[in-house]
This record gives C-alpha cells, sequence and structure tokens, in this order.
C-alpha cells in the first residue's frame, strides 16, 4: 500500500485546491470535506496509525469486519 499512499502524498496540495474551487458544493460541504482531507493525510503520516487502520480488519484477533470511523448503526 506505501505506493499508493505516496501517489496521495504526491497529490496532496492539488486535491485540496480540487475540492477549495469546486462551485457546485456550498462552502459548508468544502469545509466538511477540507476536515475529512486534513484527517486522512494525518492518518497516513502517522505510520504506526496507518498500520492499525489497515490491518485492522485482517487482525486474527479483530472482527474481521472494516470498521468506517463515525457510522452509525
Amino acid at each position: 500500500y506505501e505506493k499508493t499512499i505516496s501517489i496521495f502524498r504526491e497529490l496532496k496540495s492539488d486535491i485540496y485546491q480540487f475540492v477549495n474551487s469546486c462551485k457546485m458544493i456550498s462552502p459548508r460541504t468544502i469545509q466538511a470535506e477540507i476536515s475529512f482531507l486534513d484527517e486522512f493525510y494525518k492518518l497516513i503520516d502517522d505510520k504506526e496509525k496507518l498500520n492499525r487502520a489497515l490491518l485492522y480488519p485482517c487482525d486474527k484477533n479483530g472482527t474481521g469486519n472494516v470498521v468506517i470511523k463515525g457510522l452509525q448503526n
């Protein structure tokens, strides 16, 4: 997955610029997307947290399910 993560790092400024320049969504939605991106980049910049997040579904002691932060029943 490191190659994919490096692509996201390379494109970081372009991704933020794209979201900020989108005229078809409200400023509130843009801010929500920016917050999501901030959390995403914070995660991929912390190798330990990234490994936990990506490897959890494969953890023999885990549920085997992907856990989506903030998702409620």
